[in-house]
């Protein structure tokens, strides 16, 4: 977790966290881009659960950073594709522990801001995640 998340985990930071993704900065004004929701923050709440229940399982070789030759020689960080050297800053690419795959946090609510989310996420991940 980021310094400032672990500093401010007291006033629950993860709150905030998810409450940003629904806010923009437009002319000086923060505006609310969807009714309220709580998504994100269920989002969050149930990854953080799931992160600290998980956290002896391995994380992927392709996500593995290679400084040496030995690294890269049994396939540390072989295959990772960084984002956004991709169009739209997307790829195709699993970062979960192989227990996990195809683990759904999000679930977009019926508003119309989170169901153009998920025609978003139906699109990038053609039905990995069951966005249907």
């Amino acid at each position: 977790m980021p310094f400032t998340c672990q500093y401010l985990y007291a006033i629950s930071s993860e709150y905030w966290i998810s409450r940003m993704s629904y806010y923009t900065f437009s002319n000086g004004y923060i505006f609310a881009m969807s009714p309220k929701s709580n998504s994100a923050y269920m989002a969050i709440e149930e990854a953080l659960e799931m992160a600290q229940k998980t956290t002896h399982l391995p994380v992927p070789l392709h996500l593995r950073n290679a400084p040496t030759k030995l690294m890269k020689d049994i396939d540390y960080g072989k295959n990772y594709k960084y984002a956004h050297q991709f169009e739209g800053s997307f790829v195709d690419l699993e970062f979960m522990p192989e227990s996990l795959i195809g683990k759904t946090f999000f679930n977009p609510g019926s508003d119309k801001k989170e169901q153009e989310m998920k025609l978003q996420l139906m699109k990038w991940w053609k039905g990995k995640y069951n966005y249907e």
